[in-house]
């Protein structure tokens, strides 16, 4: 199947509000086959034809020096999570469109993102 564009993916991968922890640990650093989850979903995105740039959302240091250790350092657009899952959400898909973090989500209405 080809593609006429590709998205962008955004894994949001926070462990605040509304995150349930399983076994005391964020969901996306538990283990399968010696990587946390987020890693995997990760490296499925980036294998994907239809997926352009994949940002993670969530706590950014742990995220980033987990993507270090798994040789995927700078492949990835990490995002700091923020106080619930909607701001979020909104915070990834400013950086999912390769704006500053500084842009206000709400300012886009009509703007940049009906164009992608």
């Amino acid at each position: 199947m080809q593609f006429l564009s590709k998205v962008n993916a955004m894994v949001l991968a926070g462990d605040r509000q509304a995150s349930i922890q399983v076994r005391n640990e964020n969901k996306a650093f538990l283990e399968l086959k010696g990587l946390p989850l987020f890693i995997h979903v990760v490296r499925a995105l980036e294998q994907a034809q239809g997926v352009g740039n994949v940002v993670v959302v969530g706590p950014a240091e742990r995220i980033a020096a987990a993507l270090e250790k798994h040789g995927m350092a700078g492949r990835v657009r990490v995002v700091g999570q923020r106080s619930n899952m909607i701001e979020n959400f909104k915070a990834g898909y400013v950086a999912a469109l390769g704006l500053d973090d500084a842009v206000d989500f709400h300012a886009l209405r009509g703007g940049i993102h009906q164009q992608t």
